[in-house]
């Protein structure tokens, strides 16, 4: 059944500016919200009612919490990107490192005490360094602190903070099955050509855009064995989730070509060419 409204799951460190500057091409401006964990109170019915009413989500939600409030599955179209996840902690990492920056003291500012506290710890923590590391993610786990710990699986699942149980990987891996659009960072173009071929939507240039990046990198270099191996507590469970996502959308794109092959609708020639001018099909996806 087709679903006219949309919820994209916006995973920190995702593409995810990328990804709503195209999603919000497609409808008009009073039809979208966006960041909608800092424009929604969930405990007030009235304000997620309201919300319902937009054609397009988008947020740093967990699903199992927008399936809960919205029925996001049943009313909903679905689309998450994923991305590699040793490339993932490290922009993520480099993102709340660069807070401690004195050029974003009132950003820093903006962000509540345990972000404050990592910060502070970041900068004091050489991250050129495999044993810093460690250290770090130690005291993380001590503090009882997260939040880079498999990110992109807590965005599947729910439950209390540490190490994802069996159950709440096994959560995780069936909302990830159960989304309609899976894609992957290091794909959007493509991923892209296929939503607009899907839902009729208009193929324009380029949304990939880089907002909300940095340059920074801290010496963190996943090149290095040493810091790689390091990192490694941190992505346990988000190797996995990748791993399928990867797959999916792999699996998705097969289909999206071979269906494409077939038709014989010019409004879809741009699509083929995009895709031929990216050698998709070269690539042995």
């Amino acid at each position: 059944m087709h679903k006219d409204k949309f919820f994209y799951l916006h995973i920190p460190k995702t593409a995810g500016s990328s990804i709503n500057k195209f999603l919000t091409s497609q409808f008009e401006e009073d039809e979208c919200l966006t960041h909608i964990e800092s424009r929604i109170d969930f405990q007030d019915e009235e304000d997620v009612k309201k919300a319902d009413t937009y054609k397009l989500l988008s947020g740093h939600i967990q699903l199992p919490q927008m399936q809960q409030k919205l029925k996001v599955f049943n009313t909903r179209t679905t689309i998450a990107t994923f991305r590699i996840p040793i490339e993932h902690v490290v922009s993520h990492l480099c993102w709340v490192r660069k807070l401690g920056e004195p050029s974003e003291k009132q950003r820093l500012m903006q962000h509540n005490k345990t972000v404050q506290k990592i910060v502070a710890k970041l900068v004091k923590t050489d991250l050129s360094n495999a044993s810093e590391i460690t250290k770090l993610i130690v005291w993380l786990e001590k503090e009882n602190i997260y939040l880079f710990h498999d990110t992109q699986t807590r965005y599947l699942c729910s439950g209390p903070s540490g190490n994802p149980s069996p159950a709440l990987i096994n959560q995780a891996l069936l909302n990830l099955n159960r989304l309609d659009y899976v894609g992957t960072v290091e794909r959007l173009d493509e991923f892209f050509a296929m939503l607009c071929y899907k839902e009729a939507w208009k193929l324009s240039t380029t949304h990939n855009i880089k907002e909300n990046t940095n340059e920074s990198h801290y010496g963190l270099d996943i090149k290095d064995e040493t810091i790689n191996k390091a990192l490694q507590p941190l992505v346990q469970w988000d190797n996995l989730i990748y791993r399928v996502a990867r797959e999916r959308f792999i699996d998705d794109m097969h289909a999206f070509l071979a269906e494409l092959e077939k038709s014989k609708l010019p409004r879809f020639s741009s699509i083929k060419e995009r895709l031929i001018m990216n050698q998709f099909i070269n690539k042995g996806v």
